[in-house]
């Protein structure tokens, strides 16, 4: 075979995979006054505007249509109230087929999707489960891909009879999602000591008490990290605050690996000028920068210019923040 005759291998489409993969998991961790929205009388539209949403942060060319998504609520027995997605067509490996999202008793997110090439011929899908810690579990295969496989097969992760699976009409589903219990990050005595750690971090900050705001930080970046998981995206702000209160102590030599920490946790679960990202980035480059080394600064900064004027556009906030912090350290950015 000529070098030319290789066909390389397909790659599953990024916002497809962001999508099923990323934002649905979060929006799930984000509580039931997030996931509220897709049981209400405008579901339908605010899927759709997800979908549509969650392609603007890639270029055009890359963004897949809307065409072919949907949603439904289903109760499986006494305990389950499961929201099953169905995504616009699957083409390439690990491109999700279904999700289905499984409240109370435990929350859970189910994934069909198209396997990595099969192994035999009766697999022609997969199933995954994505956990709150970003963990990621393989569930076996399903031997024929279809809503109806997808569904016993959720029916059986779950412990419950295909034959208990109904569409709930009374209570109605908003009720049932806003009483689910599991969907809190927090009991209230921890809510408590997160709001009170909040305000006193503050007023650190705004006293410029460095070693007592690093403190705060790192208790609720401790606080998140138990109970919302790595990925959550105010546990990687919080562990953006422990990395800037270092910095603001001058110890640059510690802040650095944390900051790479989170660098490495958002090439996993972000996008590239998303906030976590953009200031994973920033940091990263003044933690560089503190320790002289001038060109790696300013090299990591052009690209978070240059990754946020591509997926933001020049006049977005985050862009022209970029770009000021560059002129002012090193002289207008070209």
């Amino acid at each position: 075979m000529h070098e030319s005759d290789v066909v390389p291998e397909a790659e599953p489409r990024e916002h497809h995979i962001h999508f099923a993969h990323r934002i649905l998991p979060t929006l799930v961790w984000g509580g039931a006054g997030a996931l509220s929205y897709l049981a209400g009388p405008d579901s339908e539209q605010v899927m759709r505007g997800l979908w549509v949403r969650s392609g603007e942060d890639f270029p055009e060319t890359d963004r897949v249509a809307v065409d072919g998504l949907s949603h439904e609520w289903r109760r499986f027995g006494d305990d389950h109230t499961v929201l099953f997605v169905e995504l616009p067509t699957a083409q390439e490996p690990s491109e999700a087929i279904y999700v289905a999202v499984a409240l109370s008793p435990e929350v859970r997110v189910i994934t069909c999707e198209l396997p990595d090439p099969p192994t035999d011929n009766r697999s022609t899908s997969s199933l995954g489960e994505w956990k709150r810690d970003a963990s990621y579990l393989e569930h076996g295969h399903l031997s024929a891909t279809s809503s109806s496989q997808f569904l016993t097969a959720v029916a059986a992760l779950l412990g419950v009879p295909v034959g208990d699976v109904i569409i709930p009409s009374s209570p109605p589903v908003h009720e049932l999602v806003q009483e689910a219990p599991t969907l809190a990050y927090f009991d209230a005595e921890t809510e408590a000591r997160v709001d009170a750690l909040g305000l006193e971090a503050e007023e650190a900050q705004t006293q410029k008490d460095w070693p007592r705001y690093e403190q705060c930080s790192r208790a609720l970046h401790a606080l998140f990290l138990e109970h919302a998981g790595a990925a959550d995206g105010d546990t990687m702000m919080f562990h953006c605050d422990v990395v800037s209160a270092l910095l603001q102590q001058g110890k640059a030599i510690e802040a650095e690996p944390r900051a790479l920490d989170v660098w490495a946790l958002c090439r996993r679960h972000r996008l590239p000028a998303h906030r976590e990202t953009d200031q994973a980035l920033r940091l990263l480059a003044r933690a560089r920068l503190a320790q002289g080394d001038d060109r790696t600064a300013e090299h990591l900064m052009r690209y978070r210019i240059d990754v946020a004027e591509c997926l933001r556009g020049s006049d977005d906030d985050v862009t022209r923040a970029a770009r000021a912090e560059y002129d002012e350290q090193f002289g207008t950015a070209p």
